[in-house]
């Protein structure tokens, strides 16, 4: 028997010798591995009974599975797949028939799927919806007018630095008010964002001293505050539809859009 013959009778002996010592839990597991299969969302429950068993053979048994690693690529795709499905529900709750009311949503999936992997863009299904939807948005465009204002923007009044201040004199006594800061904030109902947004607002609204008009122009960020010293005592009770009213009457201009 030549030398090249003996080397290949010893290097045999050593594998079977090897796969002889493969404890019954590590071949179990290897087994519990290969049956996962082509990865989907189905495969949860396999990939997670063939995890269980791997962590808990010891580490001599866990160095005896062979195909671990194809265990973590198992993993992976799986992660990818729940998190492309979880991004592709959202996009299902779109109505691409009424895209103002899904305006919010559709943000949402946008920034879900900006945020996301390319490995998890690649499956998404339902990206077209979701680039028909912002298409649709961004060609958009709400005119503000007095009538449909309230029907997109909300209105919120608060009261703050509430004071004494001295209202007039009268036979030598004088009579005071109760006088507070208060600040108006508008946002838009939606996603959507102001575009050259204007209001027009008579202060005397505000109880001022003064019968004068402030043109008050909205940023983008849809918000804007303006403070001024009013009789808090008799404003609070119906000041926020006191204000729609006279903002309606005195004049808006502007749009809503998408960005």
């Amino acid at each position: 028997m030549n030398r090249k013959s003996i080397i290949t009778i010893c290097m045999l002996l050593c594998i079977l010798t090897f796969v002889g010592c493969k404890s019954s839990a590590a071949k179990e597991t290897e087994k519990a591995i290969m049956q996962v299969g082509e990865v989907t969302l189905d495969s949860g429950d396999a990939i997670e009974y063939a995890e269980k068993r791997y962590m808990a053979l010891t580490e001599k048994q866990k160095n005896q599975v062979t195909n671990y690693f194809t265990l973590i690529l198992a993993k992976e795709q799986y992660d990818i797949l729940v998190t492309a499905n979880k991004i592709d529900e959202h996009i299902g709750q779109i109505d691409l028939t009424d895209v103002i009311s899904s305006a919010s949503l559709i943000k949402e999936c946008e920034e879900l799927y900006n945020e996301a992997e390319e490995d998890v863009k690649e499956k998404v299904i339902n990206y077209d919806v979701l680039e028909d939807a912002i298409n649709q948005l961004k060609n958009y465009r709400i005119v503000l007018t007095k009538d449909n204002l309230w029907n997109y923007i909300d209105m919120t009044v608060s009261f703050t630095n509430t004071r004494s201040e001295k209202a007039f004199v009268l036979m030598g006594i004088a009579w005071y008010d109760e006088k507070s800061d208060m600040t108006v904030e508008i946002k838009p109902k939606t996603s959507l964002v102001f575009k050259d947004v204007a209001f027009t607002i008579d202060l005397n609204v505000f109880d001022y001293e003064d019968d004068s008009i402030i043109h008050v122009k909205l940023d983008q960020s849809g918000c804007f505050s303006y403070k001024a010293g009013i009789d808090a005592t008799r404003f609070i009770a119906d000041g926020p539809s006191y204000m729609k009213t006279r903002m309606s009457t005195w004049g808006v201009r502007g749009e809503l859009v998408y960005e």
